[in-house]
């Protein structure tokens, strides 16, 4: 698998680049643009399917609202306090308790959603496996003074086109 990795000032660049590589026979699967904004006017920012994140966390939203409209109403109502004549479930200082709600079942529907899509809760391998007993572990050599500068310059060579070289 070979890959590119370039970097543009502008998006008009990323969507030439995005062209030429479909000119060149690069499947659209295989482009994978990345930006620190969205870019909305351009096609490449276009081609990525839609998620239903917007729809979870209005429905969440909209049981956080039902939630916390029959939490105050209901508990206004069996626990009822007379107060000179005003009613029993006011509006205006439920609408607090009702907005926190609301946005409380926005916000976890919303991180629910975004672990299930992202299938963030899976069960991961140990960062360093086992060794079995028998097995003796490997000895490490002490590095050459000057080594990490010899394998940065073979990189830039590489790099450069001058193949491995001296």
């Amino acid at each position: 698998m070979r890959a590119i990795y370039a970097l543009f000032t502008g998006p008009d660049g990323a969507q030439q680049a995005v062209e030429a590589l479909r000119g060149a026979g690069v499947a659209d699967r295989d482009i994978v643009v990345m930006s620190s904004e969205p870019f909305e006017e351009y096609e490449f920012s276009q081609r990525d399917e839609a998620t239903w994140l917007h729809w979870i966390a209005g429905a969440g939203a909209v049981a956080g609202l039902v939630l916390g409209y029959f939490l105050t109403a209901g508990t206004q109502q069996l626990w009822p306090l007379q107060t000179s004549g005003m009613p029993i479930v006011s509006t205006w200082p439920n609408t607090i308790v009702v907005f926190e709600l609301t946005m409380l079942g926005a916000i976890l529907s919303t991180a629910v959603a975004l672990l299930v899509t992202a299938s963030l809760p899976r069960r991961m391998p140990p960062l360093r496996p086992r060794r079995h007993a028998r097995l003796r572990p490997r000895r490490r050599r002490p590095a050459r003074p000057g080594a990490g500068r010899e394998a940065v310059g073979r990189a830039r060579r590489r790099a450069r086109g001058g193949g491995e070289g001296g």
